[in-house]
This record gives C-alpha cells, structure tokens and sequence, in this order.
C-alpha cells in the first residue's frame, strides 16, 4: 500500500472497506434492514472503510502474511466493529468480546475477504473459482434462510 499514490489509497481503502462491509453487515443480515435508511447505510459504510483503513494500517505496518496474522487483524477489526461501532461487546459480557468479533469480522471479513478470496483470485484456475463461488453461495443461501424465517 506504500507504494500507490493519495487517489490510488483512497480508491483502495474504499474497495477493502466496501467488501468488508459486505461481508460484516450485507452478509450478516441476509436482507435489506427496514430500520436502515440511505443516509444510515453510507454513514455506516464510512465507517467500515474507516476501521478497514485502520485494519490495513496494521496489517502494512507490522508486515502481515500469513492466516494467523490477518485473523489476530482481524480481531482487532471485530473488537473495533463491535466495540466501538456498534457496542454489542459490552452486551454479553464476557463471551461478547470473542464471539462476533472473532466468529465473524475477524474469520469472515478479514481472514476470508482480505487474505483468502485475494490470494484465491491470483492463484486459481477457473475452474475452482468456480466451484467455491457455488460453495459459497449455497452457504449464504442456507444461512439467508435462518434470517428469511425469522
């Protein structure tokens, strides 16, 4: 990230912080929230760029490359999100301090939509894109339908 220019980072930080809003909040909910007007959704998406930025921040700077790396990142993403975003942390105290930052931001948004799914872009034939792309869509599919029935 050292090396882009100021446009290059914004653009960058924007695209990150997009997929982990996604994958924290659009994925999470399965649907679009009713409480949730426009003005609320790009204030929220800020946001989640701005703690991704945060994120990406420590990921350049202590030179990050590998699973555990990113999911430690991560958590910090998570206990950012829910803790300071949202407040959910403090909620279920003390299993909310692990259990949405950890079992969600840090694997999912982070682990999967910052280290995985890139590294899998790069190095894949088609062919497995493909078949994880089916993979994970049934998944979504399945965990849609827990908050479609609700």
């Amino acid at each position: 990230m050292q090396k882009m220019n100021w446009w290059q980072k914004i653009l960058y930080i924007l695209a990150a912080g997009s997929l982990c809003f996604f994958l924290s909040e659009a994925f999470y909910w399965a649907r679009w929230r009713t409480d949730t007007t426009p003005i609320l959704a790009l204030g929220t998406w800020l946001m989640y760029c701005f703690v991704t930025y945060t994120t990406l921040i420590i990921i350049d700077r202590y030179q990050v490359k590998n699973f555990w790396g990113f999911f430690l990142a991560g958590a910090i993403y998570g206990w950012l999100v829910e803790g300071v975003l949202v407040g959910k942390v403090y909620e279920f105290f003390p299993m909310g301090i692990s259990f949405t930052a950890l079992g969600w931001h840090a694997l999912l948004s982070i682990c999967v939509g910052l280290y995985a799914l890139p590294r899998l872009l790069k190095t894949a034939k088609f062919g497995k894109i493909v078949w994880i792309t089916i993979l994970a869509s049934l998944v979504y599919a399945i965990w849609a339908q827990w908050w479609w029935r609700e």
